[in-house]
């Protein structure tokens, strides 16, 4: 905050139309002790002056054309602002003090109220000089004053819109040319922007063996994104599934006539991971049951004895209850082989 550059836009800024001072006070609010390096955002500028964002951005343009502020050739002093909210950096002109008032309304720079009498002359005034008067004779006006420039004044102006037009603004305090397409800053995303997964050996694995096993069955190569690493990552530290456990099912799904069909990215393993881990032990129960495979479970027969039934195998004992013969049953040789 600068006292000087408020000052002078409470008590010495000529010509400020009152519905700019509101916003000229802000932006001095920001301004160095020069009116150097005056930035705020149009959101800030509109809570002081209690304006819409579209209201500060026409008294800003109004405030260029009347040369009270211009866009600054030194932008970096907004540099620590994050890109995408990056406020304009202005200038005030904080050398442009006082105004004279001529019959008719009109305003001349000079002397801080002052009055042109009529029939009186007023020196052409240098901006870029202040206090210096020109040699050049000012134009008459009605009533006999004259304005610096060779410009008349009459009480019969023109209506301007309130809305200034870019090709209204002087070259000096016009706004800077628009970047190129390439160099433009990027859009605002909407949302909170993404962070990149971290590396993590667990995630990067079950990643590549999913592409892998997809490519081996003759799929569109995947392109292994954030997404698959993140619901990787979830799936191990949130769902807490066991990699090796992990990597088995996988290659489970992959070989599975009908989940290969399905299971094409990581996020899809995740959400079906039960159902493809109940399906898979059943499948090896099957296989394995009474914890032996099905060769071991169905040996081949040994030759018939001759003492028992050649189709069951089964005799009958001391008290003429069948049970298994004990030289020609699949079972009890097996039994007798452990």
């Amino acid at each position: 905050m600068s006292i000087e550059a408020i000052k002078w836009a409470l008590n010495d800024a000529p010509d400020v139309p009152p519905q700019l001072v509101a916003v000229l006070i802000g932006l001095a609010n920001h301004a160095g002790p020069d009116g150097k390096s005056a930035f705020a955002s149009q959101a800030r500028l509109a809570r002081y002056a209690r304006k819409s964002d579209r209201a500060v951005r026409n008294d800003l343009a109004a405030l260029i054309e009347l040369k009270l502020i211009k866009v600054s050739e030194n932008q970096g002093a907004a540099a620590h602002i994050r890109q995408d909210q990056r406020p304009v950096v202005y200038e005030l002109a904080l050398h442009r003090t006082g105004g004279s008032t001529v019959p008719g309304g009109t305003d001349v720079p000079g002397a801080a109220g002052s009055v042109v009498p009529a029939g009186s002359t007023v020196p052409a005034v240098n901006d870029d000089e202040p206090g210096q008067g020109g040699s050049t004779p000012g134009t008459v006006l009605p009533g006999g004053s004259q304005v610096p420039g060779g410009s008349t004044a009459s009480n019969d102006r023109k209506h301007t819109s309130d809305e200034p037009t870019t090709n209204q603004l002087p070259k000096d305090f016009s706004s800077p040319p628009a970047a190129p397409e390439d160099d433009a800053p990027p859009k605002k995303a909407k949302g909170k922007p993404k962070k990149p997964e971290p590396y993590r050996e667990d995630v990067e694995k079950v990643c590549l063996r999913l592409a892998e096993l997809m490519v081996e069955n003759e799929c569109k190569p995947p392109t292994i994104s954030d997404d698959w690493r993140a619901e990787a990552r979830r799936m191990f530290d949130i769902d807490r599934r066991p990699f090796d456990k992990a990597m088995a099912l996988l290659e489970w799904s992959q070989a599975s006539q009908f989940w290969r069909k399905n299971i094409h990215s990581i996020p899809k393993f995740r959400e079906k991971y039960d159902q493809l881990r109940l399906e898979a032990n059943d499948e090896w129960a099957k296989k394995h049951a009474d914890g032996r495979t099905t060769e071991e479970a169905t040996p081949s027969r040994p030759d018939w004895c001759g003492q028992c039934d050649p189709q069951t195998r089964m005799a009958e004992n001391a008290e003429r209850h069948p049970v298994r013969c004990p030289q020609c049953h699949p079972l009890t040789q097996k039994a007798n082989e452990r």
